[in-house]
């Protein structure tokens, strides 16, 4: 498993980038918003998204 700073951090760092391209193609939309419970989500299956996705591909000599 992940340390969790460690996995917060780059989850924290990809969301940015994930909104950052969404909004990228969405140039007509002016703000941010999103349901908080959908933030919540999306979020929470990032983490899990990333810490199996670690957890898959560490060598297991590390």
């Amino acid at each position: 498993m992940l340390e969790p700073s460690r996995l917060t951090t780059a989850v924290y760092e990809a969301e940015e980038a994930f909104w950052a391209e969404i909004a990228a193609h969405f140039p007509e939309i002016k703000t941010g918003d999103l349901c908080p419970f959908e933030s919540f989500n999306f979020s929470q299956a990032a983490h899990k998204a990333v810490n199996s996705w670690v957890d898959t591909n560490r060598r297991t000599d590390d």
